[in-house]
């Protein structure tokens, strides 16, 4: 896969997706124009366009019960408890980031470029049979790590309807329990992740950061940060390849240690993990897009090299959700160094 390969976009074409719907919404600019003579045709039209606020989370939220936690960049973190009140909350956070003009802007914003990247592409979506990978990715993490969402299938997808982030992968890290955190949660730093080096995957040029957006302090629960100026929190985008970027979000505030136009070797640490953006506890959302511009971007379905697990040996494979997964010969050379009583 390194060196000179080219990008094979022969793909299936996608399915109808209920999310895109909003769109039409564009139709409901033409209210302005002929509000006198069609008012109430046009105004629904228009109203199409803001649905978008509820219908894309709210899928997002159904969609996360089929694993254990899921966590979302585009709209939201889906909340790691079914209670009703967590639920509650949850929607409500929802609801309320649509009052937040920097969500509103963004959310717009992911929406047009959406729209502009499927036509980029002539609706050809990269499709995991199909898509010729470039660079040889390691874990971004170190240590052992639970893949709380993502895969390649639909079923499996962290957001299949979000092109940007169709085959990203939510990680934290789990004790012998399968809790991400010490006692109750209530604080950032009962998280296992809170804090852990997130690394660089593979050598790259950093093209993009984002940092000084706060750790929202009140993980769990449901509970994200609907003040936030940036739904993707503190974030750093790395270019690969020719058409291959690495986007790394929700980072602790002040952590990033690299800057834009810095050379990045494999598994050089570029921050650590946080809870800024839009999160409801700390964990590391992590995707391969084919544009630096994240708005504009498509998700490409990408294998990580070296990945081992409980049930599978070091191997290069696809991520899939519910996977406690490491980096085989950095996860052994931890080990070792921690029998010497180094670590």
């Amino acid at each position: 896969m390194a060196g000179k390969k080219t990008t094979d976009i022969k793909t299936r074409r996608c399915d109808f997706m209920p999310i895109w719907l909003p769109y039409l919404g564009v139709l409901g600019i033409l209210g302005f124009l002929e509000f006198v003579y069609r008012p109430l045709v046009l105004f629904h039209l228009f109203f199409l366009l803001f649905l978008f606020f509820l219908v894309s989370p709210v899928q997002e939220l159904f969609s996360s019960f089929r694993c254990r936690r899921c966590t979302s960049v585009g709209d939201t973190d889906a909340p790691d408890k079914r209670g009703s009140d967590t639920v509650a909350f949850y929607l409500l956070a929802i609801l309320a980031t649509t009052l937040n003009p920097f969500s509103l802007v963004q959310s717009l914003a992911q929406l047009g470029g959406q729209l502009i990247a499927y036509l980029r592409l002539r609706g050809n979506l990269p499709m995991p049979e199909s898509y010729q990978q470039q660079t040889y990715l390691t874990l971004p993490v170190t240590g052992k790590w639970l893949v709380a969402n993502g895969g390649v299938t639909p079923e499996k997808s962290h957001s299949w309807e979000i092109l940007t982030q169709r085959y990203a992968h939510d990680l934290v890290i789990t004790d012998a329990e399968g809790r991400t955190h010490r006692g109750e949660g209530k604080r950032l730093e009962d998280y296992y992740a809170f804090g852990q080096p997130i690394v660089a995957p593979a050598a790259g040029e950093v093209v993009q950061v984002r940092n000084g957006i706060r750790d929202y302090p009140h993980p769990g629960g449901g509970r994200i940060d609907w003040l936030t100026r940036d739904f993707r929190g503190n974030y750093v985008v790395m270019r690969h390849a020719e058409g291959e970027y690495s986007f790394l979000a929700h980072l602790r505030r002040d952590s990033l240690q690299v800057k834009v136009g810095d050379w990045v070797e494999r598994g050089q640490v570029i921050g650590l993990c946080g809870n800024s953006g839009h999160s409801t506890e700390p964990h590391l959302h992590y995707h391969v897009q084919d544009h630096p511009n994240f708005y504009r971007a498509v998700g490409l379905p990408v294998k990580f090299t070296d990945v081992a697990s409980e049930q599978l040996p070091a191997q290069e494979r696809y991520l899939s959700a519910g996977e406690q997964v490491y980096h085989d010969l950095r996860y052994k050379a931890d080990e070792s160094r921690a029998e010497m009583g180094v670590l």
